[in-house]
């Protein structure tokens, strides 16, 4: 009978307990996949004007960022900014999915997407459609259940050379 050295066990052991901590790693791809759909649940939701359905989304203390206004930050905030917009009878919103990124833990996922937004210009009362870029953060909350936590939205309308000329100075 072959006797285990004490040395290899001893130092084998951290290997056992790190991995031990590590957990189950998780498809990246699935876990980008589960939270586009959880995305487009959200989209439908907003196409809808259901502001609950929307908001089942974000996480207690999210950011949202939409051009035009200042950070919205927290459930209360960002539900204000999202009734007003969807009271808006032009807003229509087409989105695009583009890559996503996880976490080998399954617990963080990033999406991004660009697309367009449809609104009523305040200054002439006609519809308008302003090109977007869009970034957000989720979460794994509890069980299958996704959460944004950072959501980041870019107005990509062309800028005039006039305005470019009055950055420059």
């Amino acid at each position: 009978m072959k006797k285990v050295s004490w040395l290899s066990v001893v130092s084998l052991a951290p290997l056992a307990l790190l991995a031990a901590c590590g957990g189950t790693a998780v498809d990246p791809a699935e876990t980008v996949q589960t939270v586009k759909d959880t995305e487009t649940a959200q989209l439908q939701s907003l196409a809808a004007k259901d502001v609950d359905g929307v908001m089942r989304y974000y996480a207690d203390d999210a950011v949202i960022v939409t051009p035009g206004a200042a950070p919205a930050t927290g459930k209360a905030a960002i539900q204000n900014a999202l009734a007003g917009l969807m009271e808006d009878p032009n807003l229509a919103v087409e989105m695009q999915q583009g890559e996503g990124w996880a976490a080998q833990s399954g617990e963080l996922a990033v999406t991004t997407s660009d697309g367009t937004m449809t609104v009523t210009d305040p200054e002439t009362g006609e519809a308008t459609v302003v090109p977007m870029r869009n970034q957000t953060v989720w979460y794994k909350a509890t069980g299958d259940t996704w959460k944004i936590v950072s959501e980041y939205n870019v107005d990509l309308t062309p800028v005039s050379a006039e305005a470019e000329a009055m950055a420059a100075e």
